[in-house]
């Protein structure tokens, strides 16, 4: 510790500079309510922000290419969902409905393409019932088919 140059009070001031105006900007530009926890809490959240994007922005490394393609996608995306929700609200819709609705339909057709494997693995039973010894074990095979997670097969027959 002895070894490790130790900066002066004005050369700290310099340096901690950008950092201070960052967290000044974000006290004068965010509205609290005086006497509310909540205002604070919102408070404390706009600083927490506005450093760790001045953290990202002047402190870390610059980020590696795959990174750079990564934020440009995730751009394009969010660009991308902004006009569709514009497109949606233009035509006297609400996007949070259709994100509703879509979510529904993704999990439908999930639940059909489980009922659809079931299915599968059913009809797989089904081909070869010579290979039980009794009718309990084709239910049983069948009753397993019918509770199994796993990636169907094609059935051969």
């Amino acid at each position: 510790m002895a070894d490790t140059p130790r900066l002066a009070d004005a050369e700290l001031l310099a340096a901690l500079a950008p950092l201070v105006r960052v967290i000044t900007t974000a006290m004068q530009e965010t509205p609290i309510t005086l006497g509310s926890p909540q205002g604070a809490a919102d408070l404390a959240a706009v600083i927490a922000v506005r450093v760790a994007a001045y953290v990202g922005r002047e402190v870390l490394p610059p980020p590696d290419e795959e990174t750079k393609k990564l934020r440009l996608r995730a751009e394009i995306a969010e660009a991308e969902l902004a006009t569709l929700r514009g497109g949606i609200r233009e035509l006297g819709g609400d996007p949070t409905q259709v994100q509703n609705l879509y979510a529904q339909l993704r999990l439908r057709t999930n639940q059909w393409k489980a009922a659809r494997d079931s299915n599968t693995r059913v009809r797989l039973v089904a081909c070869d019932p010579e290979s039980y010894d009794s009718p309990a074990d084709v239910i049983r095979a069948v009753c397993h088919a019918l509770n199994s997670a796993d990636a169907a097969p094609e059935p051969s027959c």
